[in-house]
């Protein structure tokens, strides 16, 4: 094994030095990110939940059937099925749809 000079361990020394003050730089900076990422997901969930309840009130308010479970897809099938069945339905959907998104007919 070569020996070392004594001018390239200290160059030696001092790059570790360097580099274990760059990984606790970046070990602080990655958990600050992380919990920034954490109180992100948290803040999310509350307002998903504000969301849903908010969505919720406002299905119940305009009688529209609310959908939950493993069965939300047929309950959203059968919920579309009344609505095309009765003219009067229909038409308020679609007048709902308009306010919401626009003219269909410029589709």
């Amino acid at each position: 094994m070569p020996k070392l000079t004594q001018e390239k361990k200290e160059a030696f020394e001092e790059e570790i030095i360097w580099c274990k003050e760059n990984l606790k730089y970046l070990h602080r900076k990655l958990n600050r990110l992380t919990d920034a990422r954490s109180d992100c997901l948290s803040e999310i969930g509350l307002w998903n939940e504000r969301f849903e309840k908010a969505d919720r009130e406002i299905a119940f308010a305009t009688r529209l059937t609310v959908c939950t479970g493993k069965r939300k897809r047929e309950g959203i099938i059968k919920s579309l099925e009344k609505i095309l069945s009765d003219k009067d339905k229909l038409k308020s959907f679609i007048k709902l749809l308009e306010d919401e998104g626009g003219d269909l007919n410029a589709v």
